[in-house]
């Protein structure tokens, strides 16, 4: 008679060596419970980047309440991170049609005392009734807190930085009766090279070169900071000469920057800018605010394979229309693989 291999013996050694009868029966081989497919996270995806990556990416896609994390970024010691928010008028009065434009990778150095007319600064902005013609200006000095997240503290309590994610939030704070205009959102390097006191052409400057174009929603509308390479590097932020800046062109070098146009809003009625900006900085000795080298961001994945994670899995992250445009983004960023 053969052996069964799939009948045990009913018989085996107590631990004193005797024997004893087990009620025995048909040996049954334990196994691993099959864990659901859904439960494993998927191979591609957000989580295609590893752990940091993905939590440098939340917070590039959500500047304004994305957990602050050290960013997946190249160079330097790793230093403090804080977030800045700073809300001012952009369109009012009689003014129909306006222009920001923000590089929040050099906008927090000294201004000068009084701006030079053609000039390149990091941020310009103006409003006006005609809009073939809106003439950009800079903020001077210490007026620079009223329109520049961070200005005072970073100017008085970095001695460099560099920004790792940014938003600029255009808010209509006039009669929904009334809404009316368009809005050109662009993301490009170093302001178009639009320069202090020159008059442009809002469909014309910002029109032909934006990502995206829309008619003025009655909610916010985001517009989200795309680091280049060159945003890697830190910026020094003084001191200068006579509390002046240097030209500007001397280090235009391909920073990224956020341009927002916009026109036909009907007079009389207010449209808001709310600028939100995250910075790593080092400070200034005399603070005595010591750095650790744990502190750096222990991501694998360099920052342009982050941003083009979030440009093929979360489509739209960087242009954001409104709260449905949140959940929309929200929702491409659970499929793509979210870290929540």
């Amino acid at each position: 008679m053969g052996f069964d291999s799939s009948y045990r013996s009913s018989v085996f050694r107590t631990r004193g060596g005797g024997r004893k009868r087990s009620r025995g029966g048909p040996y049954k081989r334990r196994t691993r419970p099959r864990v659901p497919r859904s439960m494993h996270p998927p191979g591609g995806g957000l989580y295609g980047l590893d752990k940091a990556g993905r939590e440098y990416a939340m917070l590039l896609a959500d500047p304004v309440s994305a957990p602050l994390v050290q960013p997946a970024m190249a160079g330097g010691q790793p230093g403090q991170i804080m977030r800045f928010t700073c809300e001012q008028s952009f369109i009012s009065g009689t003014a129909t049609n306006g222009i920001v434009a923000w590089t929040p990778g050099l906008a927090c150095i000294p201004l000068p005392g009084t701006v030079t007319t053609g000039l390149p600064y990091p941020f310009l902005i103006g409003s006006g009734t005609s809009s073939s013609a809106v003439t950009l200006g800079a903020p001077v000095g210490t007026a620079g807190y009223q329109y520049i997240p961070g200005y005072s503290f970073m100017t008085a309590n970095a001695t460099s930085y560099r920004c790792i994610a940014a938003d600029i939030e255009v808010i209509y704070a006039g009669s929904e009766q009334t809404r009316s205009g368009m809005v050109y959102l662009a993301h490009t390097v170093d302001n178009l090279s639009m320069v202090s006191g020159t008059a442009y052409d809002v469909n014309g400057s910002i029109g032909n070169v934006c990502q995206r174009t829309l008619r003025m929603p009655d909610g916010g509308v985001h517009l989200r900071f795309r680091p280049t390479l060159i945003d890697q590097e830190f910026t020094n932020t003084g001191p200068t000469s006579a509390g002046e800046t240097p030209a500007l062109s001397m280090v235009w070098d391909g920073s990224g920057s956020l341009v927002v146009g916009v026109t036909g809003v009907t007079a009389g009625q207010a449209v808001n800018l709310r600028l939100t900006a995250v910075y790593e900085f080092i400070p200034s000795s005399t603070l005595g605010i010591t750095g650790s080298s744990s502190q750096a961001c222990s991501s694998k994945d360099p920052l342009h394979v982050i941003v083009e994670t979030l440009d093929k899995y979360a489509p739209g992250w960087a242009t954001i229309l409104g709260e449905m445009g949140m959940a929309a983004a929200a929702s491409a960023f659970m499929k793509g693989g979210s870290t929540k």
